[in-house]
């Protein structure tokens, strides 16, 4: 894995040759002082949609909806806040990207670390796998 970070960074990337796995990218995500893009090798680039976001209430959604805007802002492009009451939010909001054109996903980390997201599941990790699209991960240590 290539990790690209420039002093006073407010994104960092990662290339990865293999399709990202969850623990990997939500690792690298998790004490990150910035948020994390990471691109799957099958990713839509170039869209022309919003970014998208997932808002559940919670700090870690208030903290992806905060990113979401301010990257949004530098692109010139809309927000799309998307509420999932009910059904799985990792597939509500993937086909929402996947309709919507979305540019970019961007959704919060807890911090579960890969056993227990394994079994409570991680919509991070989901994300990355099935969202089609770049996915900003931003965890509790990154500044909106």
């Amino acid at each position: 894995m290539t990790v690209a970070r420039a002093p006073h960074a407010r994104v960092s990337t990662a290339e990865c040759p293999q399709r990202p796995h969850g623990s990997v990218s939500g690792a690298l995500a998790a004490d990150a002082p910035c948020p994390v893009v990471v691109v799957s090798p099958d990713a839509a680039l170039r869209e022309p949609g919003p970014v998208l976001v997932g808002e559940e209430g919670s700090e870690h959604g208030r903290r992806a909806a905060r990113q979401a805007q301010a990257l949004a802002a530098g692109l010139g492009r809309d927000v799309a806040q998307i509420h999932v009451e009910d059904g799985d939010p990792v597939e509500e909001l993937a086909r929402a990207a996947r309709e919507r054109r979305a540019c970019l996903v961007v959704t919060g980390t807890r911090g579960l670390g890969p056993l227990r997201s394994e079994f409570l599941g991680s919509v991070s990790t989901g994300l990355v796998r099935t969202a089609g699209r770049p996915v900003v991960l931003v965890s509790e240590h990154a500044c909106a």
